[in-house]
Formats: C-alpha cells, structure tokens, sequence
C-alpha cells in the first residue's frame, strides 16, 4: 500500500486580557476556566414534549460539525443539521416555548428561533416562506411555523434545525435523543445505521453518483460501485466502534488508495479497496470489501489481532490529525496525500446519511480537525535565562521538544530561541521531522507541521514571508496554506522590549503589524494570528497598555478571552526554579474574532513545576477559521 466583556478602567480591558491575582476583578473580566472539551452537550432532559421538527418522515442530509461549505466555499462550523422532508413538508415546533425571531436573514434564509427554557433555544431555518408566527408570541409543541424551503445560503430545499445551549449550538441529534424524540428521519424511517444499509442494498440499482471537490480543487465524481463500498465502511466503523471520525479517516484511506474501488491490481502485491498487501489477508480476502474494512479498523474484534495495526490499534489515533491517522495505518510512500480527500470524504457522509454514530471519546480527542487550526506560542529562554535561573539550555531543550510534540500544535510561535546556529539549530534539530522550520530572524521563528501546513501554495509557489528589527528586538511572520482545506494564515512571532518603554514596545508592534497586513492584502482572505510574548498585559503597571490599545482599536482580541474553553488560567509564569507566579499574563495568541473563532485556550504548566523548562508557559489555542480574513488596515 502506498457575552460583552465588562469594562474596568476604560475600553483596555478588552484586550490583552489580564487574569489577575484579585479574584474578584478576574472574575469581572473572564468567565470561569471550562473544560477544553468542544464536543456536544445533550443536557438534562428538558420538561414539556418534545418532537422532530417536520411533520412526515425526512432524510438527514448534514450533520453538525465542520463542515466545507457548499456555498460560501470556507470551512467552517454547520451549527445544526439538514433535514429534507419526503413528502409532507409542514415545518413545526420541537417544544413549547416563546418566539424570539420570526422573519428573515441572509444566510438563515426565513428562519423562527424559539425560546424552549431552561437556557435552550431552537432555530428553523430556510422554510420557503416568512412564518405565521410572531416575535413574543407562545407556541406548543407541534405549532406550524412554515414550509421547508431554499431561502439564504443554500443549494437546495431542506430544513436546518439547530438547537442552541446557553447562547452556543450543541450537536441537535444526541440532544433530541435525549429528549425522547431522535432525529431519526421519521415515522417511515430508520435510524442512520438502517439508512446506511439501505444504500449499500439499493445502490446497484439505482443510479446515484455524488460530486464533490478535494482540497486541491479537483472535482470528484462517485458512482454506485464507489458509494456501495463506502457504505460497507461506514457500516463496519460503526460496528466496531471507530465513530464518525473513523469513518472519515478509512473513507479516506480508500479515496486515496483506490478511489473507493475493490482492485485486482495494485503496486506489487496490493489489493482492494485500501491497496493492503499480503501480510493483511489472502488475495480473496484483501478483495472482500466487508474483510479490507474490518482489518483497516481492526481493533479487538480485529481478524489480524493487532498485527499489522488497523486504526483502532494505534495509540492515540483520535488525537492525529485525519490524514496523519490514515498515513499511521496505511505507512504511504506519499504520508500527506490522504488530507485532500477530507471533504470527498464528508460529502459522502452528508450526502447519504452514513454519519451519525460517535464513538466512545470522540469528543475529548486532541489534535486539531478539518477546519481547525491549533497554534502554541511558547517564550522557551534559550537566551537570557543563564546565571542559574534555569538549567543550561542543552539540558532544557530535549524537554522543550518532549513538551511541543506532546501538545502538538499545527504551527508554533517561538521566542528566545537563541542564536540562529547554536541554540536556535539545536532546537530546530530537536523538533524534527514533526516541525519545520518557516522563518527565523534573531532568535525569534515560527515552525510548522509539514504534514498539515505548508509555506507554499497549490502550484508550488513559496509564500510570503518577513523578517524584521525594531527597536533592537526581532521578529517574523509567515504564510501558511492548510493542506487540507486550502486556506492560508499569517503566523507571527514577536517580542518586543521590556521594562517601562512602553513608546518603543508600541513602535514595535505597529511595525510588526504593518508588515503582517501587507502579507495579508498579497494573500488574500488570510487570517491574521499574531502570537508572541508581548511584554504587554492590563491592568498591570501604568506603562504596559499601548499595545492593547492599539490592537483594541483594529477590532483584535487575545484568544484567551473570547475562547469557548480555557484549562490552565492559573498562573502567569515560572520565576526559575521557584513555584509558577500568579498575575497577569503577557504571552499572547491574537486574532481577529471576525474571521476566527476561538474553541479551544490552554495554558501548559511544566510537569516538574521546580525545575520547569522555561520561565514561561506553552499557550496552545484550536482556531476555527470562520470567514475571510478582516483584519483591519494597518493605521498609525
């Protein structure tokens, strides 16, 4: 095989978000540490009647997740699920409640959000036409609120139901579940694993093709043989328990090996639908579709028993990377050629309803995901922390290393690196092959995971890329394109000075930033990240708030606040070989929340907190790049 902030002196607070020691004014500016946790939550059930929001039976088209989307073209977040009714299209209330919103909206289309109590608030979006209903009026379970229709940001007719916790989305179906009233497609319908079977039956009798377009822009067209084997492998991931996740990383296994097609040929001695040699199975059965999936999953119900692995055998495959999981499986001379065939993949799930089944943990996998992007930004003193503070540097990388590639972000922000062909060789050797290096100037540098990211485009050609000196202190940025979805973002590694000089810490920033915009406005739809130890926080000393008025004033926010989760808020920093400081934090990742959403913020605490790494902590976030890139103009 191959919530608005509040304010507290003045509009500062906003940004460089200080978690201070006073509890009090804390807890005035950031909303208690939440789990790291982004999956689902289905909530206690609810009380009054709950029902499935079209009358008659309906297909489940897409699911809720990321998603490619089919008509703005980025990836990003589908809030709710599709629903397409069969016959009778009456959309109605899935509770009582009190109407919050009856009318229209450019992407919704004409959509009713319901107040259902209890914090839960349910939307119906697309119906043909505006709603009989009004805002503040009461509606029992069952009341008509319209048609499905095609109104907004869609391709076709369908029903998007979302159900919305706490002002979040949650995931509709585990939810409903939970409430007595599955998303099951209906009265005439069975559950998705029925649904699954049924196309596998049906297929080669009707003719069914999908269209879908990888990540390198080239369109894929699938025919009944294809979606045949696909459903078998949704079905057997599902039986032994690989989830959804699963099932996208073996589909796309089989899109890369063989396009879904059971071959009697491959390189030397492979076969089938994943290309498996002969150390998997006999040729009859490496060409037995049922067989090739089971021993790709493997797992304890494996036929192999663990040898060679399947998926479920690798340790930590929840964790990797879609394509990374399918490479650790698959052991391809080409480790990165499975990412493109991610959004083949996911329309083959939407499309046909093979989705719908979450394996145990899911929801608590690391790793960043098809539309995410994890970023970590670390200060790890490889240059100003002698005389004792810390342990030599030659001592400390091997751990620094060791403490990257275990959080293992998709990009990473460094500084105090130390000179470029001493320490700054070293730990760049230390990070390899995991990372790559991007850019470096005076001890500052940003590298990357080559198998997700990469500095140069679909064509070949190198982005861009800037290094600087401002005020006596380095820094860099650089373009990175996603293999897997196309996108590119503007990664910084800054630090400005120190001490009370705050006019020159400002001088710095503007500098960088403006450099930063003019590799935006030549790659556009960027997002910007900037990241860094920034030497700045609120409200701190009186002399540290220039740069947060400065990225206040472009609309820019520290991830840490707008962050839907955050684990380790703690501390600030290590002070040598004592216990970690508490105070406000002066290592930053900052975006622009128009075009980026923040799932994920962690800060890492060393393991050995007495004789920790660094003098400062690892900040790891998982961005989800929601829109184009907005940063504002640069601006003196």
């Amino acid at each position: 095989m191959k919530g608005t902030p509040a304010i507290i002196g003045g509009a500062l607070v906003v940004l460089l978000l200080p978690i201070l020691a006073v509890a009090a004014i804390a807890g005035a500016i950031i909303p208690a540490a939440t789990s790291a946790t982004t999956c689902a939550d289905p909530a206690a059930a609810m009380p009054g009647t709950w029902r499935p929001p079209l009358v008659g039976s309906y297909t489940v088209t897409s699911q809720f997740g990321m998603r490619y989307h089919p008509v703005l073209h980025i990836t990003k977040l589908h809030t709710g699920i599709d629903l397409v009714a069969r016959a009778d299209k009456t959309v109605v209330a899935a509770a009582a409640g009190t109407v919050k919103v009856s009318g229209y909206n450019g992407a919704y289309g004409n959509q009713v959000v319901i107040d259902n109590g209890g914090g839960i608030q349910t939307r119906y979006a697309h119906m043909a036409s505006a709603s009989p209903v009004s805002v503040g009026q009461k509606v029992a379970a069952g009341t008509r609120l319209g048609t499905q229709g095609a109104t907004g940001y869609v391709t076709g007719a369908h029903l998007h139901f979302e159900v919305i916790k706490k002002g979040s989305p949650i995931d509709p179906k585990p939810f409903m579940a939970s409430q007595g009233a599955p998303l099951n497609g209906g009265a005439t319908s069975a559950a998705s694993t029925r649904a699954t079977a049924a196309l596998a039956t049906t297929a080669s009798t009707k003719t069914r093709t999908i269209s879908a377009t990888r990540t390198d822009g080239q369109k894929v067209t699938l025919n009944n043989e294809q979606l045949t084997n696909a459903a078998t492998i949704a079905r057997i991931g599902r039986k032994v328990g690989a989830g959804d996740r699963g099932v996208v990383i073996a589909l796309m296994a089989a899109l890369q090996e063989s396009v879904l097609r059971n071959l009697n040929y491959g390189d030397r001695d492979s076969l089938g639908l994943f290309q498996q040699r002969a150390g998997w199975g006999t040729t009859h059965q490496r060409r037995t579709p049922e067989y090739a999936a089971r021993v790709f999953f493997g797992g304890p119900s494996g036929p192999n028993e663990g040898s060679p692995a399947g998926l479920l055998d690798k340790r930590g495959w929840k964790s990797m990377g879609l394509g990374q999981a399918a490479q650790a499986v698959q052991v391809s001379a080409f480790p990165t050629a499975y990412d493109k065939w991610e959004p083949v993949a996911r329309a083959i799930i939407d499309a046909k309803g093979l989705g719908g089944a979450t394996a145990a943990g899911d929801c608590v996998a690391g790793g960043s995901t098809y539309g995410q992007l994890q970023v970590a930004t670390w200060n790890i003193c490889l240059e100003f922390c002698g005389g004792g503070k810390l342990r030599p540097w030659r001592d400390r990388i091997p751990l620094i290393a060791s403490a990257i590639k275990k959080a293992h972000p998709d990009v990473i922000s460094l500084q105090e690196t130390g000179h470029q062909k001493t320490q700054g060789a070293a730990i760049i050797k230390a990070l390899a092959p995991t990372y790559k290096l991007a850019v470096y100037k005076r001890s500052k540098m940003v590298l990357f995971d080559p198998t997700k990211l990469s500095t140069t485009s679909a064509s070949g050609k190198k982005l861009g890329s800037v290094k600087f000196v401002v005020e006596g202190k380095g820094g860099v940025a650089q373009v990175l394109r996603d293999l897997r979805t196309g996108k590119t973002v503007v990664v910084s590694s800054l630090h400005p000075i120190d001490g009370t000089q705050d006019a020159r810490r400002l001088r710095y920033i503007k500098q960088a930033h403006h450099l930063v915009v003019g590799l935006q406005q030549k790659n556009p739809g960027s997002a910007i990240i900037h990241a860094g130890d920034l030497n700045s926080y609120i409200p701190g000393t009186g002399t540290k708030k220039k740069v947060a008025h400065f990225f206040t004033d472009r609309g820019y926010r520290t991830t840490e606040q707008i962050a839907k989760a955050r684990t380790g808020q703690e501390y600030r920093s290590y002070n040598g070989g004592k216990a970690p400081r508490r105070g406000p934090r002066i290592d930053h990742v900052i975006v622009d929340p128009r075009a980026t959403t923040v799932d994920t913020w962690r800060q890492i605490l060393s393991t050995n907190r007495s004789d920790p790494e660094s003098d400062h902590n690892m900040i790891a976030v998982t961005l989800t790049l929601s829109g184009t890139g907005m940063a504002t103009q640069y601006a003196t």
